[in-house]
């Protein structure tokens, strides 16, 4: 009988030949009863997902390959999210020591679909969507936002949707929130931090994305342009390959954004569609409100009418590349890098990402760099460093006394700054696979999500289960992290401190290790102390910053002279140093400083214009 009505339930047309037009609308509806009694009976859906996003996809595709009946449910009309819907066109990938992805399982079948190019065609990426979900136990509901849901004892209760524009209860076993925002948890009670509260440099959320697409480019020029002037590059060796184009820097700091402190153009990420056009991230949006509809809305209205005035800044910037360009209009949904943060039973942080840590109930690996945008307008990007391979622990998707509900998505609960990391999509769509595999064994085995990761077995069978469908669950070890003396500093409790706030950089190639023995740069120190003061300590120091900003970015690798720590402090206003003799600050040395000033007891924080 379940088959039958399964059956039903996934028939999307029941007119043509030999169904007669008077018999056709009776048995539409009857269908249509039957499969919303289907849905709302409690025994019927072993697993309800909240959000088509990629994530949300694998949790459902992985929950139905393991026999589970499974509901996907999505407020917007398409799936795939912010790959199809917000236009982000190229992955962000990790590889482990050996070179090999540490993203594995369903993500390499989206990988290989897409030629094992990092950029690819947005109608490719909807067409996998589109067909992976094809299972006889999985049903796809779209255009169905959340109307409202709740929660009592640590149990979600049945969600309630808005259905063809009537409310409609859908109950499930298990729940999965795989919405960017983490909605579904929000509004059941879940427990959230906002933005990069956690860090208490205040409530802001990083830099929204609007990505656009420009026809006509010439890319040949293109190519010709970057063969001759490196300058256009944002670093040795970047390139035009395949579908990616990353750079362009120098030409994207030449434009003038109609609201600087709304809209901040920075080097170009770009992939090539199959119709030659090019899709382009590199708009920022400040001041998004990613839980705010209505913020949202507005952004990509305003966003809009920015990226039509920098598709022609491009046009007269570099006309031999751009000067036939078109703007071919901007993604249908604003790119949200951050929002909310949840509590989970566990929450991960920056330096358990940077170092590498292991966890015993570990289901994913990244190893993306820490890499965040603008929070504020005038500000440079958060570039923390490139971490050792690290295991996300099962425990961060399960919000802090939930039984029965999982949260998968750069909401789940990461620090503000791990998040930098956790929140790419091949990491993602990992965590939602291994969501999916625990969904289906939590009820196999008839226990919650609390049982499941306070349990040994449970978890190595979990694990286990990845593992044969080909996804990595441990972290490799990175030899150069083994070696890594940072614990033996003494300012190696003030450096995680940093860290976790987003105020301790590291280069790339001190990977898995702060090297807090090593010089400090005056480029890291000035960038990580202007990023530690809060908007009334940076409003008369702005221009001091911008004018110390450029004359170490001119000589990146500058060591900081104790003198010179002291001429920063002198020419921004903030207390003196400490006698001594003036040699190379050490990078311990000067995170003890940043720490210090930073921290200042709150009469000094008013003198010294409120830092931190």
């Amino acid at each position: 009988m379940r088959a039958r009505l399964s059956a039903l339930f996934r028939t999307r047309r029941v007119t043509g030949p030999g169904w007669p037009f008077p018999l056709a609308w009776p048995l539409l509806i009857a269908a249509t009863l039957l499969s919303m009694a289907l849905l709302s009976a409690p025994s019927s859906n072993d697993l309800l997902i909240y959000g088509g996003t990629p994530q949300g996809v694998m949790a459902a595709v992985t929950a139905a390959q393991q026999g589970q009946r499974v509901i996907l449910i999505e407020g917007g009309s398409h799936l795939g999210g912010v790959l199809t819907r917000g236009w982000l066109t190229t992955l962000d990938l990790s590889s482990g020591p050996d070179d090999q992805p540490l993203s594995r399982g369903l993500f390499l079948r989206l990988y290989r679909q897409l030629h094992h190019d990092n950029s690819f065609d947005v109608e490719a990426a909807q067409r996998f969507f589109n067909a992976v979900v094809r299972l006889p136990n999985l049903r796809v509901l779209t255009s169905a936002p959340l109307l409202h849901v709740s929660a009592h004892a640590g149990r979600l209760g049945c969600p309630t949707f808005s259905v063809g524009h009537a409310p409609r209860t859908i109950c499930a076993a298990r729940y999965i929130d795989a919405s960017d925002s983490a909605d579904l948890a929000a509004q059941a009670g879940a427990s959230f931090t906002l933005g990069r509260s956690d860090t208490g440099l205040g409530q802001e959320q990083m830099a929204a994305g609007l990505i656009f697409r420009v026809r006509g480019v010439n890319w040949a020029a293109l190519e010709t342009a970057l063969a001759q002037d490196q300058g256009l590059m944002p670093a040795p060796g970047s390139s035009l390959r395949g579908r990616s184009l990353v750079g362009l820097t120098r030409l994207a700091s030449g434009y003038v954004p109609s609201d600087p402190q709304r809209f901040h153009l920075r080097g170009f990420n770009g992939a090539r569609q199959d119709d030659g056009s090019l899709m382009i991230n590199a708009l920022l949006v400040l001041g998004v409100d990613g839980t705010s509809p209505a913020s949202v809305q507005r952004a990509r209205q305003e966003g809009d009418a920015e990226a039509q005035r920098v598709t022609a800044y491009l046009k007269r910037a570099l006309p031999q590349v751009f000067g036939h360009a078109q703007y071919g209009g901007a993604a249908p949904e604003l790119y949200i890098r951050e929002s909310r943060h949840l509590t989970g039973e566990y929450r991960f942080q920056a330096d358990d990402a940077f170092y590498g840590h292991r966890f015993s109930d570990s289901v994913a690996v990244g190893g993306y760099p820490l890499d965040g945008q603008l929070y504020r307008a005038g500000e440079p990007s958060y570039l923390i460093g490139h971490p050792a391979p690290y295991d996300v622990p099962f425990r961060s998707l399960i919000p802090l006394g939930m039984r029965n509900l999982l949260v998968v998505s750069q909401a789940a609960s990461f620090g503000s700054v791990a998040a930098f990391s956790t929140r790419v999509v091949p990491l993602q769509m990992t965590l939602g696979e291994a969501a999916g595999m625990a969904s289906a064994l939590s009820v196999q085995t008839h226990s919650d999500f609390q049982a499941l990761w306070r349990s040994p077995l449970l978890m190595s069978l979990l694990r286990l289960g990845l593992y044969t469908r080909g996804d990595v669950v441990e972290a490799p070890a990175l030899p150069q992290a083994r070696v890594c003396q940072d614990a033996l500093s003494p300012q190696f409790a003030v450096a995680k401190r940093l860290l976790r706030r987003g105020l301790m950089s590291a280069p790339y190639y001190f990977q898995g290790c702060l090297h807090l023995a090593a010089p400090e740069t005056g480029l890291a120190f000035v960038s990580d102390l202007q990023h530690g003061l809060l908007p009334g300590a940076l409003r008369t120091r702005q221009p001091a910053l911008d004018w110390l900003r450029a004359l170490y970015t001119a000589e990146p690798s500058t060591p900081l002279q104790r003198s010179d720590a002291q001429n920063i402090l002198s020419l921004l206003h903030l207390p003196a140093l400490p006698p001594g003799d003036n040699q190379p600050l050490t990078r311990a040395e000067a995170a003890r400083l940043r720490y210090e000033l930073l921290t200042l007891n709150s009469e000094q924080r008013r003198e010294a214009g409120a830092p931190y």
